[in-house]
């Protein structure tokens, strides 16, 4: 029977403190050193998504990411499709773990 899932909010990755990705290399230390797995992220992180995929996150973490929604306008599943494929993108990685919509 697996555990309770440890997942660390990255709405503060890019905020002082977390605003390059050797900046991120303590915090990644420290997640690891408390069997954290998984980073949650999101499109309206400012430079979350971003900075993940500078420091090559997705190859240590599991990222789950979410879409804007009501947030950035237009929800057609085009919007929805392109929108996954630019976090994507930016986190350097070839599929996320989990979109939220």
């Amino acid at each position: 029977m697996p555990g309770i899932a440890t997942v660390f909010g990255g709405a503060a990755i890019s905020r002082p403190g977390f605003e390059t990705p050797e900046e991120l290399e303590a915090l990644f230390k420290l997640l690891e050193s408390e069997n954290v797995n998984t980073i949650d992220t999101a499109q309206i992180y400012g430079d979350s998504e971003k900075l993940l995929g500078q420091a090559k996150a997705g190859s240590r973490f599991v990222i789950d990411t979410k879409h804007a929604g009501g947030i950035k306008p237009g929800s057609t599943r085009q919007d929805v499709v392109n929108w996954a494929k630019e976090s994507i993108e930016k986190l350097n990685m070839d599929q996320v773990s989990l979109l939220f919509l």
